[in-house]
C-alpha cells in the first residue's frame, strides 16, 4: 500500500465496464448504478486508511467524476439528472461508510466536499472552454460540433492537446477546492496541522482522481475522431512487459533514482496504442504502483514542504496525460497523411482526367514559358506537324522541321517567334503556318497564362486544311463565274443600252419606228433566254467538276432528315417522307445534301398542297463499292414528266447528273402515270473490319 510504513495490500478498482457509447438522453438508470459505486468506494477508502488516518485508494472523487459524465451529454445538461446522480452516489457512500463502522459527523461532510469537488471538475471543463476553443477550430478533424453553443457538449475524453492541459487543470482545481473542504479522510478541514502531508494528500487524490479522467472515461464513452488501427498483438507482451519493470525496478533498486522509469511505459502506450488500449495499460500501471509500497526515500527534513513520495505521485498523473498527448498526436498525423492522401489522389484523378481531355484534344496545345521552354504539350501536335515536338521552340527548329509562316514569303524571324513565345498582356497574336512535313495549314494562336507563376504562354495549333480548301473553292467558283459571266453580262448590258435608245426614240418617231422596236424585242428574249442557258451550263459544270474534293462518310437517312427539316423551316411543302435507306455514302457532305434536296424537289414539283405529297426514299447494295439510292414519288401531278437529265430538261435534275457524274456514277429518272422517281448510284464507305 502507498504510505511510508505499511505494507503492500491488493484491492479492486473500478474501471468502468462499457466499451460502446452509452444513452445520450435522461439517463435515470445511472440512479441506482451511482448508489451501488458510491457504496463500494467507501469500504474501499477506508480500507487503506493508516496509522496517520491516509487512504491509498481513495476513489470517491473520481467515481462522481465519472457517473457525472455518463448522463451530461449534451451543453445544456440535465441538471436535475445531474444532481440525483451525484445524491445517490453521496447516499450509497454514506450508508456503507456508516456500515463500515465510520461516525456520521465525519461521513457527511467528507460525501458533501467530494460531491462538491467532482462538480466543480465537470463544470469548469465543460462550461468554461479554453480561449482557443471558443474561435473557429482549425483541427484537421471536425471539431464545430462540440464548440457549438446550445448543441453537442465537448467529448469527455480529450480530443486535442488544449482539452488534455485544461481536463487537467479543471480536475486540480476540483480537487484542491474537496481536499480544502475535508473531501480527503487525512486532511480534514481546515487541514491537518502539517502541510507536508496535506500537500501529499492532495496530490495522491489529484493523481487518483487524474488517472481516472485518462484512464477510466475512454472505456466508457466513444471519441469524435476517427481512432487508430489496432496494434500488433506482439505490443501488448512488449508492453506488459516493459511496464512491470519500469514499475518495480525502484524497489528493487531503492538506492537509484529510477522512479522516471513510469515514464517509459506511457511514452511506449502512446507510441504504439491505440486510446482504450492504453487507457487499459495505464491502468494496469497506475494499480501496480497503488498495491506496491513506496521506495526509500530519504529524508527531506521539515524544512522541505512537498515530499518525494507526493512528487512521485504526481509522476503518475502526468504520465497518463503524456501518454493521452502522445495519442492524440499521432490521431492528428494520421489525420494529416490520410487528408493529404486524399487530396493527393483527387489531384492524381484531376490530372488524369485532364491528361486524357489533353490527348483526345484534336487541336494542338503548347505550353512554353518566356524563353520557349516547353512544359506541357498533347499528341497532336506530332499529328500536326509530323515530327515529337522539341524541348524548346526556336527560329532553327521551326525552320528545320518546315513549319513556314504564310507571310513574309514563308521565313521565320526572331521578332516575329518571340510575339509567339512572349506576348503582351492582353495581346493574342495569331500566325498562319504551312506544316511542310503534312502539308497541313495551322494557325497558331498564343495567350499569355496570367493566373499562374511566371505567366507561361499556352500556343493554339488548328487545322485549318479543310476550311481553307473549301475558301480557295469558293474563291475560284467566284473567280470563275465572274470570267465566265463576263461576256454574256456584256452582251446584256449592250442590249439594255440599245433598247433604252430605241424606246427613247419611239417616243417621238413615226410608226415604222415603232415597228422596228417591236420586231427587235423578240431577238431580246431569245437572246435573254441563251443568256439564262449558258449560266445553266455553267454551273452544271461547276457542279461536276473534277477538282478534288473532301469526302466524308455520310448516312443517306440523316441527309434526309436534314433536308425535310429545312424545307420546312423556309416554308416550302413538306413531303411525308417513308424512309428505308440505312447506307453510308462516302462523298462530299455538301454535295450529297444538293444532290437529295434536287432530287426530292423534282419529284414532289407541281403539287400544291402538303396533303398530296408523298416520297419513298430507299437505298440498296449495288456493286461492290457502291450504293443505289432511288428518290420517287406515287403521287405526283398526271402531268409531270421527269426526262432524261440534260441541260435542256431542268436546273435541278442537271445538277443532280452533274454531281453523280463526279464521282463516276450512274443516273437516271423514270415517270409514268401518276409516278416519278430518279435513281442513282454513289460510292459506299468501307466497312470496318471488326
Amino acid at each position: 500500500m502507498r504510505n511510508p510504513t505499511g505494507p503492500a495490500v491488493s484491492a479492486p478498482t473500478w474501471t468502468g465496464t462499457s466499451r460502446s457509447p452509452l444513452p445520450t438522453t435522461h439517463v435515470w438508470w445511472m440512479i441506482p448504478v451511482s448508489m451501488i459505486l458510491g457504496a463500494a468506494s467507501a469500504p474501499l477508502g477506508f480500507y487503506g486508511l493508516d496509522d496517520h488516518g491516509q487512504s491509498t485508494y481513495w476513489l470517491f472523487t473520481a467515481m462522481i467524476f465519472a457517473t457525472v459524465t455518463v448522463v451530461w451529454q449534451d451543453r445544456q445538461p440535465p441538471h436535475q439528472v445531474i444532481a440525483a446522480v451525484a445524491i445517490a452516489a453521496a447516499t450509497g457512500f454514506g450508508a456503507a461508510a456508516l456500515a463500515v463502522g465510520q461516525e456520521a459527523r465525519d461521513v457527511v461532510p467528507i460525501a458533501a466536499a467530494n460531491v462538491v469537488g467532482a462538480l466543480i471538475s465537470a463544470y469548469l471543463y465543460q462550461r468554461v472552454p479554453p480561449r482557443h476553443d471558443r474561435a473557429d477550430h482549425t483541427d484537421v478533424y471536425d471539431t464545430s460540433a462540440r464548440t457549438t453553443p446550445g448543441t453537442t457538449a465537448r467529448p469527455w475524453v480529450p480530443c486535442t492537446l488544449a482539452d488534455v492541459s485544461w481536463l487537467m487543470v479543471c480536475t486540480a482545481v476540483g480537487v484542491g477546492v474537496a481536499t480544502a473542504a475535508g473531501a480527503y479522510p487525512g486532511t480534514p478541514l481546515g487541514g491537518s496541522g502539517d502541510l507536508r502531508v496535506d500537500l501529499w494528500n492532495g496530490f495522491w487524490m489529484f493523481s487518483l482522481s487524474a488517472v481516472g479522467c485518462h484512464c477510466v472515461l475512454p472505456l466508457i464513452h466513444h471519441r469524435d475522431v476517427p481512432d487508430l488501427p489496432r496494434p500488433h498483438p506482439l505490443w501488448i507482451p512488449v508492453f506488459v512487459l516493459v511496464a512491470v519493470f519500469c514499475v518495480e525496478a525502484p524497489d528493487v533498486a531503492p538506492t537509484y533514482p529510477l522512479d522516471w522509469l513510469f515514464v517509459v511505459p506511457a511514452v511506449l502506450a502512446g507510441a504504439v496504442l491505440t486510446v482504450r488500449w492504453a487507457a487499459v495499460g495505464g491502468l494496469a500501471v497506475a494499480v501496480i504502483w497503488a498495491v506496491t509500497p513506496y521506495a526509500e526515500y530519504p529524508d527531506v527534513g521539515a524544512d522541505l514542504w512537498v515530499m518525494p513520495q507526493a512528487v512521485v505521485d504526481l509522476l503518475i498523473a502526468f504520465t497518463t496525460s503524456v501518454t493521452l498527448m502522445l495519442l492524440i498526436l499521432r490521431e492528428q498525423s494520421a489525420a494529416t497523411t490520410a487528408h493529404t492522401d486524399a487530396r493527393a489522389a483527387g489531384e492524381a484523378a484531376r490530372e488524369a482526367m485532364l491528361t486524357a481531355v489533353l490527348e483526345s484534344m484534336t487541336d494542338a496545345v503548347v505550353l512554353i514559358d518566356r524563353e520557349g521552354v516547353v512544359q506541357v504539350s498533347n499528341a497532336a501536335v506530332h499529328r500536326l506537324i509530323g515530327v515529337p515536338l522539341s524541348d524548346h521552340l526556336d527560329v532553327g527548329w521551326c525552320r528545320a522541321v518546315q513549319l513556314r509562316p504564310v507571310a513574309d514569303q514563308g521565313r521565320w524571324d526572331e521578332a516575329r517567334l518571340m510575339d509567339l513565345i512572349d506576348p503582351a498582356p492582353g495581346q493574342r497574336p495569331t500566325v498562319d503556318v504551312i506544316a511542310g512535313l503534312t502539308g497541313k495549314r495551322l494557325v497558331v494562336t498564343a495567350r499569355r497564362v496570367d493566373s499562374t507563376e511566371g505567366a507561361p504562354t499556352l500556343l493554339l495549333l488548328r487545322d485549318v486544311t479543310d476550311d481553307h480548301g473549301r475558301q480557295r473553292e469558293l474563291e475560284w467558283f467566284a473567280a470563275s463565274v465572274a470570267v465566265d459571266l463576263k461576256s454574256p453580262l456584256d452582251r446584256l448590258d449592250a442590249w439594255i443600252d440599245q433598247m433604252d435608245g430605241r424606246l427613247v426614240e419611239a417616243t417621238t418617231a413615226t410608226a415604222s419606228a415603232t415597228a422596228d422596236l417591236s420586231a427587235d424585242l423578240p431577238h431580246g428574249v431569245e437572246f435573254v433566254q441563251e443568256m439564262k442557258d449558258a449560266i445553266q451550263q455553267y454551273l452544271v459544270r461547276a457542279v461536276g467538276s473534277t477538282d478534288p474534293v473532301p469526302a466524308h462518310n455520310v448516312a443517306v437517312a440523316d441527309v434526309v432528315r436534314d433536308v425535310v427539316d429545312g424545307m420546312a423551316a423556309t416554308g416550302g411543302i413538306v413531303p411525308a417522307v417513308d424512309l428505308q435507306a440505312d447506307h453510308i455514302l462516302r462523298v462530299a457532305d455538301h454535295l450529297a445534301h444538293q444532290l437529295i434536296a434536287y432530287a426530292i424537289g423534282e419529284v414532289v414539283a407541281g403539287h400544291d398542297t402538303p396533303q398530296d405529297v408523298a416520297v419513298r426514299v430507299r437505298s440498296d447494295d449495288g456493286e461492290p463499292g457502291w450504293s443505289v439510292v432511288t428518290v420517287a414519288s406515287d403521287s405526283a401531278p398526271p402531268d409531270r414528266v421527269l426526262h432524261a437529265a440534260s441541260v435542256t430538261s431542268g436546273l435541278g435534275l442537271s445538277l443532280c447528273e452533274a454531281i453523280v457524274s463526279r464521282y463516276g456514277g450512274s443516273f437516271d429518272t423514270h415517270t409514268t402515270a401518276g409516278s416519278t422517281s430518279i435513281r442513282f448510284t454513289l460510292p459506299a464507305a468501307p466497312q470496318e473490319v471488326p
